[in-house]
């Protein structure tokens, strides 16, 4: 087997992990909220503390990447979501229940500014299909997360379950550590049209690239709080009793991420079939 598909498979598992580890805490709210007594704002405040980090850290992770290799910047990451999670599951103070899970988003950090570049490293050719089994990954582990959590949660209670889902991001930092190997980072020297003195900004030139910004921004806030607060809005809100019948609902939301990698996967086939034909 070649080497480049088990690297592209455990990348796409750390993806699809990764995903799992942000929907760890939107999942299980409902349960931590009727415990403490938490309204639904004070419960939003709570998942923000992963979220807050998660998204505040990427760029020094990405920079950190150049002092730690990307591969052990990931590891890295997936080590300290592990030791928050699992410490979770055994403490009863809120706030620094609170504490913890701001450091686990710090962990879930590491991965997305690093997981595509490492990626491409391995895959000089057909990138585009190794992107789209990459984004595969992640899908699935948005549509497991809520198929899997729900039914833990009802077996052994929410704080074991944290305790429990700690150790894949363990396992799988053991599997990348001793499998793959850091790939060698191509440096790219200065070009003269890189030199010369930048052109003015205009309208013209840095509109489209605006909205397309502005676009990102609104999908990213609509479906991070889509995630964030569906499960305890299927209870509260719609009256939906049965905890893992709203859990199964929130997995048919994920679903539609499935087929975009696949529709990218139909299209990189076809290119590349062209491209053989023609040499």
């Amino acid at each position: 087997m070649d080497k480049r598909n088990i690297y592209l498979t455990l990348i796409a598992t750390s993806h699809g992990i990764n995903h799992i580890y942000q929907l760890l805490t939107p999942i299980i709210i409902p349960k931590i909220a009727d415990e403490y007594l938490l309204s639904t704002t004070s419960a939003a405040v709570l998942i923000s503390m992963y979220s807050l980090s998660y998204a505040l850290l990427q760029a020094p992770s990405g920079i950190l990447s150049k002092t730690l290799g990307r591969k052990n910047t990931i590891i890295l990451g997936f080590v300290i979501t592990f030791t928050s999670f699992l410490i979770m599951g055994f403490i009863d103070n809120l706030i620094l229940f609170a504490l913890l899970l701001f450091l686990a988003g710090v962990g879930g950090s590491t991965y997305h500014p690093n997981g595509m570049p490492l990626l491409s490293g391995f895959f000089k050719e057909n990138r585009g299909q190794a992107a789209g089994f990459h984004q595969t990954g992640g899908s699935l582990g948005s549509v497991i997360a809520p198929l899997v959590i729900g039914p833990l949660v009802i077996v052994f209670g929410w704080r074991l379950t944290l305790s429990l889902l700690a150790f894949p991001g363990l396992i799988l930092s053991i599997a990348l550590w001793l499998v793959l190997k850091e790939p060698k980072q191509i440096v790219l020297e200065s070009s003269d049209k890189l030199k010369t003195k930048p052109e003015k900004t205009s309208v013209k030139r840095y509109g489209p690239s605006l909205i397309f910004i502005a676009a990102t921004v609104t999908y990213t806030l609509g479906i991070r709080g889509v995630d964030a607060l569906a499960v305890l809005y299927f209870q509260r809100g719609r009256g939906i009793s049965n905890y893992i019948e709203a859990t199964f609902i929130f997995s048919t939301l994920k679903i539609a991420g499935l087929f975009s990698p696949a529709v990218l996967l139909s299209k990189m086939f076809r290119t590349s079939s062209a491209a053989s034909l023609r040499v």
